[in-house]
């Protein structure tokens, strides 16, 4: 099944949501058709993960903090007809809900607040509903006064027993561990990228060795290798082209199951990259339109044959057929969802 969240309301002075919620589409991995068979009412969805052991899809509301906004746990009904019961809810201490992530045990969840610059951990119970139980808070501000005034974490990303927290505001990665009773910050970990670039989004392997920063305000990924005593930076690649003048808007990361392709969205251009991992370095190997406007997000299906855009502005998902050896896109057909902010299968 493809999962798709969308915006529902007005966002800014040029961009109002005309969408109804999270969308629920039938998905054929063969041809890479999808049609949508059910929809829930969230405003503003812009980020969800779905836990197997509970059966259950977590879901945010990006609002700010005085309008309430709500994390909802919805039950999956599997017997055929493709129902969301929502069986409980609970009001975010936060604005700016952007990025939600699930452990790797799925029993815990978080969400990172955008503009509050806070991160909200809870614990999912057996039944598969939640209760808060930290919030962690980063402080600071960047090189750029418009985007950079206050700490803004944009991702929240669990990997064996820790959690990192990339935040956009400070140019950093913060990365933290439980003790006994709460995360606490493992600051030999820290990972900071170049200042005013605006760290967004990451992808990590799976021995945790590497870790891949995309920057949201200057268009570049930042690429970091564990060693002894911390992450240190051994590539810097600018996917912007050379001739471009405007503001770059980089929005999602993702790589391919076998870590050898990074796949890169960017709103300013509507341009999806492919980087391939060749000779111990990055390259970029193919540049192709994402098929629509401001791609939020990208996302590779299950069967790794697909890759899938969400244009936002255009109303509409494009369809990718990957090329499993060489990892570039070849682009087949459109699905129309209106205002698609995120999106991922289970």
């Amino acid at each position: 099944m493809l999962v798709v969240g969308t915006y529902t309301e007005k966002i800014s002075e040029t961009f109002t949501g005309k969408g109804k919620g999270v969308y629920f589409l039938s998905w054929d991995s063969k041809t890479g058709n999808a049609e949508i068979k059910n929809h829930v009412p969230v405003i503003n969805a812009t980020y969800m993960v779905f836990s197997d052991k509970h059966a259950c899809l977590y879901v945010v509301e990006e609002l700010e903090e005085y309008r309430k906004p709500r994390f909802q746990v919805y039950k999956f009904n599997s017997k055929g007809n493709l129902k969301y019961n929502l069986i409980h809810e609970e009001v975010l201490n936060g604005s700016s809900a952007c990025h939600i992530d699930i452990s790797g045990n799925q029993d815990e969840i978080s969400i990172a607040c955008y503009t509050t610059g806070n991160t909200e951990v809870f614990k999912i119970w057996p039944n598969g509903v939640t209760s808060h139980i930290q919030s962690i808070a980063h402080t600071g501000k960047g090189l750029n006064n418009i985007r950079q005034e206050a700490a803004h974490p944009h991702m929240v990303t669990y990997h064996s027993d820790k959690l990192f927290i990339v935040d956009l505001g400070i140019d950093k990665i913060k990365v933290y561990r439980k003790n006994s009773i709460a995360y606490e910050e493992l600051r030999a970990l820290e990972i900071s990228i170049k200042p005013g670039s605006g760290s967004r989004h990451m992808v990590i392997t799976k021995d945790g060795v590497m870790v891949v920063v995309l920057s949201e305000l200057t268009g570049e990924i930042f690429v970091f290798e564990k060693h002894i005593n911390g992450y240190k930076v051994v590539q810097e690649l600018n996917i912007m082209a050379d001739d471009f003048k405007g503001i770059p808007s980089s929005a999602a990361i993702r790589m391919s199951s076998d870590e050898q392709t990074i796949y890169v969205s960017e709103r300013a251009t509507s341009i999806i990259s492919v980087i391939k991992y060749r000779n111990n370095s990055w390259q970029i190997t193919q540049q192709i339109d994402s098929g629509g406007t401001t791609p939020r997000d990208i996302n590779i299906d299950p069967s790794g044959k697909w890759l899938v855009a969400a244009n936002q502005d255009s109303h509409k998902l494009s369809c990718f057929k990957i090329n499993r050896k060489s990892g570039k896109l070849r682009w087949k057909h459109h699905i129309e969802i209106p205002s698609p902010a995120c999106l991922f299968w289970h």
